[in-house]
């Protein structure tokens, strides 16, 4: 839901219109080829579970963590934590 915020500068009001975030989704969509996730298929990265929709993503993901983890945020989707080890 978008939100209006009120700026003064130079005593006069100026609105402006900004979108906050939705409320974030798990991860739906693979951050490299964009299809369905395959949640049996995942790359463990600075502390973060990106889950792919093939093996062939995976090498991108290593090479660039923090790229597809940026991406699958600025889609609204939440990247899951990476779990505690057992």
């Amino acid at each position: 839901m978008p939100t209006s915020l009120t700026l003064a500068a130079n005593g006069q009001s100026a609105s402006q219109s900004h979108p906050l975030p939705e409320a974030t989704k798990p991860q739906a969509r693979c951050p490299v080829m964009g299809g369905p996730i395959d949640k049996a298929l995942y790359v463990d990265a600075k502390g973060k579970r990106v889950y792919l929709c093939c093996a062939g993503c995976e090498g991108a993901v290593q090479a660039e963590p923090e790229k597809y983890i940026k991406k699958i945020e600025q889609r609204g989707e939440s990247v899951a934590d990476t779990p505690p080890a057992e």
